[in-house]
């Protein structure tokens, strides 16, 4: 019976002989923040952000070169195009920082002004006390007139609004991108080719003509033997 009354709290003296459930600890709360180091953090992580995305653009740069040296063009396309989205989000990034940093210097010219606006109203009020000349007081009106304007022009700049959005990608300037790309790669390695050395003189009489089909033989022949030189 006794056993009975513990589990249904039956019993005299209405005490409470269960298990007492634990309460849920209450998480610490964060410290505050300014909006200022907000703002600062942010700023920060930005730029780490650019770094990595700069990382990432060097990488689909050199694969880009891998994939054309391999003549798989729709693959180096790939990694243009991903370096392309890079360069752009990394001029979001700078875009945004400069954002940040425009308001951060906003936000301590206003505490100044704030602080220049209380001195001045602290000379208004001895001024209302004290005999002062009619220049000090037309100074004085001159510098609430100035702090006034300038408040007014940083408020406008902060209604502005937020550069943003990228123009979509056209496959005819990654086209062209890419035959800039093996130009260099073909003068890079005639260079090496040639150890260094200047190049020939241009002949003061006129080459004999050579048929396409001949001339692009011997471009592949010449081609074939730098890359087995350099493989070398």
């Amino acid at each position: 019976m006794s056993f009975l009354k513990k589990m249904f709290g039956g019993g005299g003296g209405g005490g409470d002989t269960g298990t007492s459930v634990p309460k849920p600890r209450t998480p610490p709360s964060e410290p505050h923040v300014s909006a200022e180091e907000r703002m600062s953090r942010q700023i920060q992580n930005l730029e780490k952000r650019e770094q990595v995305l700069e990382v990432k653009m060097k990488d689909e740069l050199k694969k880009a070169a891998e994939w054309n040296a391999k003549k798989n063009k729709s693959r180096a396309l790939q990694c243009l195009k991903k370096k392309k989205m890079y360069e752009q989000e990394i001029e979001k990034i700078q875009a945004q920082c400069m954002n940040l940093m425009t308001l951060q210097m906003a936000q301590e010219n206003s505490a100044r002004q704030n602080d220049i606006l209380a001195v001045q109203q602290e000379q208004v009020k001895k001024l209302k006390q004290t005999q002062m000349s009619a220049e000090q007081v037309e100074n004085l009106k001159e510098d609430l007139e100035d702090a006034m304007a300038n408040q007014q022009e940083i408020d406008q700049l902060l209604a502005e609004p937020l550069a943003g959005g990228t123009d979509m990608l056209d496959e005819d300037d990654l086209l062209a991108e890419l035959e800039d790309f093996e130009k260099e790669q073909e003068d890079d390695a005639l260079a090496a080719a040639l150890g260094g050395d200047a190049m020939p003189a241009v002949p003061s009489k006129p080459m004999p003509e050579v048929p396409a089909a001949a001339a692009q033989e011997e471009e592949d022949a010449m081609l074939a033997e730098m890359e087995a030189e350099m493989m070398a």
